[in-house]
């Protein structure tokens, strides 16, 4: 069983989203970088319904938000495991699942980042603040879930998505650039997710599928040993 180990926490890293009504299809290269300052570059790769999401060396994983499920590959190994999509529990007291003390505000600040207009909001919880400037040319954002910390490198395996990534579920909202800082006038930077590259291009649909010679493993074979296909 070790040899899952590292990839169930990457199953869970991604949370659902709706697709947008604005369709992308190529890849968005990010940089992001946490409290300590270590950063990791994040891909997504979008077409259609299906996102493939890279960090850093870590194994990728397929997102198919038509089927609703999560595809963990595991390159070394060559194989792959599909499982269903992570659900995020709402908070039934908050729109969009958020906690109740989050806030989300648009400030209507605007700037071109790498040629794209966005828009400048405010996501505001207990503790911390986060800058957000976002997008409706780039499609939905699918966010990064619990087994991301909520999208904070090397955060640990938290339980929920960060609020500011809870405030986008739903929206025609991609964002170029996420700034966090704690409590406080002058708060320190926390979170820092910055877009460095968007390519707008046709992306093959091999690109979304692992490998055909690739081995799947049975989602059963985490709870009694291996089971290959």
């Amino acid at each position: 069983m070790r040899i899952l180990t590292p990839y169930l926490a990457i199953a869970a890293l991604v949370a659902p989203a709706s697709l947008s009504a604005e369709s992308f299809e190529g890849k968005v290269t990010m940089q992001m970088t946490g409290r300590g300052g270590t950063a990791q570059e994040v891909s997504y790769t979008m077409k259609g319904s299906r996102v493939l999401i890279g960090i850093g060396t870590m194994a990728g994983v397929i997102m198919d938000r038509d089927k609703n499920e999560i595809t963990v590959l595991m390159p070394q190994q060559r194989m792959y495991m599909v499982r269903p999509m992570p659900q995020v529990p709402a908070n039934p007291q908050a729109p969009n699942g958020a906690p109740n003390d989050v806030s989300f505000q648009e400030t209507g600040v605007t700037e071109k980042i790498l040629g794209y207009t966005c828009t400048k909001y405010l996501v505001k919880s207990k503790g911390s603040t986060t800058e957000l400037w976002v997008t409706d040319q780039l499609g939905s954002f699918a966010g990064f879930g619990p087994g991301m910390g909520g999208g904070r490198p090397g955060g640990g395996r938290g339980s929920l998505p960060q609020p500011w990534e809870q405030a986008l579920r739903g929206k025609n909202f991609f964002p170029m650039r996420v700034v966090g800082t704690g409590a406080g006038k002058g708060g320190a930077e926390t979170f820092r997710l910055e877009v460095t590259a968007v390519d707008r291009q046709p992306v093959d649909d091999s690109a979304l599928a692992p490998p055909a010679d690739w081995q799947k493993l049975d989602v059963g074979a985490m709870m009694g040993g291996f089971a290959p296909h």
